[in-house]
């Protein structure tokens, strides 16, 4: 479901008609996004049973995350020579489809479980995402102490210490 979400996101993104929706799509991607990268760990959880190969697959994961900060503002400006902006968040789409192959053909059928999953976490951590994405865009534009910026700053930090608070009494 993340994969979809994360693909939906991207679509909604790239043909999107005003900035509004440029945010929805930001939002869904980037809950998307943070359920991929869950289900990324529960592959290496579920599939590699030794230590040896539980620290190899946690160590690719955190490989993965440097090479994608590091290639992908590259390769992003280099599209954005002769293309549009629209192409670039497009090309977000084919590693969202993978991302849901994957989790298709790796993850185990869960019968005992609610099929929906627990979807709040990274619903979450997408909307704490895009409340700091939209206080650094406010800053820059309206200043660090704009009422606007202040208020994004706010949402996001509010709603990640209330979460925060949440998982712990779980605990």
């Amino acid at each position: 479901a993340s994969a979809v979400v994360f693909t939906a996101g991207c679509v909604l993104v790239a043909v999107a008609p005003v900035m509004p929706v440029v945010t929805a799509g930001l939002i869904l991607s980037g809950i998307g996004k943070q359920g991929i990268a869950v289900v990324a760990i529960s592959l290496v959880a579920s599939r590699l049973v030794s230590e040896n190969d539980r620290a190899t697959g946690f160590a690719m994961i955190g490989l993965a995350g440097p090479i994608v900060f590091l290639t992908a503002p590259v390769a992003a400006s280099v599209l954005l020579d002769h293309t549009s902006w629209r192409v670039v968040v497009a090309c977000c789409v084919p590693f969202g489809v993978v991302a849901l192959l994957v989790s298709r053909l790796m993850l185990p059928a869960d019968d005992s479980r609610d099929p929906g999953g627990e979807m709040w976490t990274p619903a979450l951590a997408g909307f704490i995402l895009v409340c700091l994405v939209r206080w650094i865009t406010t800053a820059s534009n309206d200043g660090i102490f704009a009422s606007v910026t202040l208020a994004w700053l706010t949402g996001g930090l509010v709603r990640s210490e209330e979460h925060t608070s949440e998982l712990q009494s779980r605990v």
